[in-house]
């Protein structure tokens, strides 16, 4: 800021709304991050609260710099792994024999969210007329039940997960269809370390 204010001679009492704006904009201009930007924006707005309760400046600082200037930060999303990553990943939580990993490996093949995972049930595989099979979502972020197709390999994984969750809980058991050792559901934030 004091630099803006070295080039254009201003004092640090001359600055109106204007000169903020064009400053905002030599930031822009000089190509730096969104996230630097904020940072430098949010100081020189408590420097100004500051000089302002030093009565070194009369203005409002909203007046001069508002958190409106502050800039977004963009939302970037996640890189996809290569397909032959995507692959050994897939063969790796296939091999192995923990109910996390193979919670996961229903996420990949199905492309379900981590909670709706958790909160499926026993007989959340349905069969319409023509012999399709489907998974019936529960109710999830979206407040909709969803049906998504399952192929063999998603059908295995669901009947390997059922055995597993009769031999823990006993044949008539009709809750979900994930369970720990103990017989509780899998825990969501267990599951999201598992992710991460």
């Amino acid at each position: 800021l004091y630099s803006y204010m070295a080039q254009e001679a201003l004092k640090i009492e001359d600055l109106d709304r204007r000169h903020f704006e064009i400053w905002l904009q030599s930031l822009k201009a000089k190509g730096l991050s969104p996230a630097w930007r904020k940072s430098l924006i949010i100081c020189a707005r408590y420097y100004l609260l500051w000089l302002g309760e030093h009565g070194k400046i009369t203005r409002e600082v909203d007046t001069l710099l508002r958190l409106s200037d502050i800039p977004k930060m963009p939302q970037y999303l996640p890189k996809p792994l290569p397909p032959q990553e995507d692959l050994a990943l897939q063969a790796n939580l296939a091999r192995s024999s923990g109910v996390y990993h193979k919670a996961l490996l229903l996420i990949r093949l199905t492309g379900i969210r981590i909670g709706e995972a958790v909160a499926l049930q026993m007989d959340c595989v349905w069969q319409d007329h023509a012999g399709h099979r489907y998974l019936k979502i529960p109710l999830g972020k979206l407040d909709k039940e969803r049906m998504v197709p399952v192929d063999d390999r998603i059908f295995e994984l669901v009947n390997w997960q059922i055995e597993r969750t009769r031999a823990i809980s006993g044949r008539s058991f009709k809750g979900n269809l994930m369970v720990q050792e103990n017989g509780t559901p899998l825990s969501l934030t267990n599951l999201r370390q598992t992710l991460h």
